[in-house]
């Protein structure tokens, strides 16, 4: 429901390995106008913030928990 107006939520399908983006809140109609499904591959920008993007990929495998991608990724080093 888009009673509290967030501009965008994602909800993260592990059997799939794919996320369901909804944005555009319609606050009459209750509902988001603008539904996506992101599949491995794809990378997601956050409506509030632009300058973050998100790999799919880093969403969704098994092994690649953040406790893992925070001590192998870039500011590890």
């Amino acid at each position: 429901m888009v009673v509290a107006m967030v501009p965008e939520y994602w909800i993260v399908n592990l059997r799939t390995g794919g996320v369901e983006v909804h944005r555009q809140p319609d606050r009459d109609a209750l509902v988001y106008r603008q539904r996506l499904t992101a599949r491995s591959g794809d990378v997601l920008e956050l409506v509030a913030l632009p300058a973050v993007r998100v790999s799919v990929v880093d969403l969704v495998l098994p092994d690649c928990s953040p406790a893992r991608r925070v001590a192998n990724g870039p500011m590890a080093r």
